[in-house]
C-alpha cells in the first residue's frame, strides 16, 4: 500500500503529524500552556515504516529546530551538512537558555538558506560562549525575528549578545518584517538602544506580549515607535491589556488616530487570567520572573 500511495498525500498524512504550529512553537517561557511538541517516539516511530517515510518524513521533522545545547547544535549541524535537502526544509530555530549560542551554531547557520523565523532568548548565562551567534547573524536573512528575556538581572555577555542582535536589526537583515519582544526584554536604558535600531530596520509590524510599561510611555519609547512611517502595526498580545492600554495612552496624550494603530490579540495568559480572583489577578499581571545565574 506504501508504494502506491501518492507522494503528495503521504506528506501531507506525515506533515499532519509532525509539523507544529509556528505560533506553539515561539511561545514565550511563561505561557502556562506550555507548548508540547509530539512525541519524539511517536515521530521516530513514523519514519520507521518505511525508507520511504523516512525520506518524506525527516524535512518535515527539521522544519522548526529547538536548539538548546551544544552537543545538540552540534549533532543537528552534523545531520544537516550530510543532508542539504534537510537543511532547506528549516524554517524556524529557537535558541534557549544561551546554551546552544557557540561554534556549533554557525555550522547550523551555514544550512538554512530559507530559515524564516528566528527565536532569540537572552537568558544566557556568564559561562556561556556566543561565538557562534556573532558568526551565524550576517548568514541569516529571517523575516520575524522573536527576542525574550525572562527577568531584570545583566551580566556582560547578554549585553553583548543584545548589541549583537540591534546590529543585525539596523545593518544587516534587511529582510526583517516583523519584530516580538516579550514583557520583561529589557531595562529602559537598553529599550532606547533598542528603539533606536527599530528606526533603522525594515520592520513593519512590532508585537509585544503583555501590557506597555509605564515607563515605555513616560520616557517617550512608544511615542518613537508610533513615528516610524515604516512600522504600519503595533500589536499587544494580552487582550486583557486593552483597557488599560488604552487609557494609559490617552491621559499622556496620545491621538485618537494613534491609538488606533494599536491591535491586541489573544494570548494564552489571558485564559489563566480569567479564571483568577480580582486580588490574584492583580498579582497575575507581571510575568513570571527567572533571575540569570552569575559567575
Amino acid at each position: 500500500m506504501d508504494a502506491r500511495l501518492p507522494e503528495e498525500i503521504l506528506r501531507e498524512v506525515l506533515a499532519h503529524n509532525i509539523l507544529v504550529e509556528h505560533d506553539h512553537f515561539f511561545r514565550f517561557h511563561g505561557h502556562i500552556e506550555r507548548y508540547h511538541p509530539p512525541a519524539p517516539t511517536r515521530c521516530s516511530d513514523l519514519l520507521l515504516v518505511s525508507k520511504r517515510w523516512l525520506r518524506v518524513g525527516t524535512p518535515l521533522l527539521y522544519e522548526c529546530v529547538k536548539l538548546s545545547t551544544a552537543e545538540h547544535a552540534a549533532a543537528v549541524a552534523t545531520l544537516l551538512r550530510a543532508h542539504p535537502h534537510v537543511g532547506q526544509a528549516v524554517r524556524c530555530i529557537r535558541l534557549v537558555r544561551g546554551g546552544a549560542l557557540g561554534k556549533e551554531l554557525a555550522l547550523v547557520a551555514q544550512c538554512v538558506p530559507k530559515l524564516q523565523s528566528i527565536f532569540i532568548s537572552l537568558d544566557i548565562k556568564s559561562k556561556n560562549s556566543f561565538i557562534g551567534l556573532k558568526k551565524s547573524l550576517p548568514l541569516l536573512r529571517p523575516t520575524n525575528l522573536i527576542v525574550e528575556k525572562t527577568g531584570w538581572r545583566e551580566n556582560r555577555k547578554v549585553v553583548e549578545v543584545r548589541s549583537l542582535v540591534h546590529a543585525a536589526i539596523k545593518e544587516q537583515w534587511t529582510s526583517l518584517r516583523s519584530l516580538t519582544v516579550s514583557a520583561w526584554c529589557s531595562p529602559i536604558e537598553q529599550n532606547e538602544k533598542f528603539i533606536n535600531a527599530l528606526m533603522q530596520s525594515p520592520v513593519e509590524e512590532f508585537v509585544y506580549r503583555g501590557c506597555f510599561p509605564g515607563q515605555w510611555i513616560a520616557k517617550g519609547v512608544l511615542e518613537k515607535i508610533l513615528r516610524q512611517s515604516h512600522v504600519k502595526r503595533i500589536i499587544c498580545r494580552g487582550l486583557l491589556h486593552e483597557k488599560w492600554t488604552r487609557q494609559a495612552l490617552q491621559e499622556n496624550g496620545f491621538s485618537d488616530a494613534d491609538i488606533q494603530r494599536f491591535s491586541f490579540v489573544h494570548d494564552s495568559m489571558d485564559d489563566f487570567r480569567i479564571s483568577l480572583s480580582p486580588a490574584a489577578e492583580e498579582s497575575a499581571i507581571t510575568p513570571w520572573i527567572i533571575s540569570d545565574e552569575e559567575d
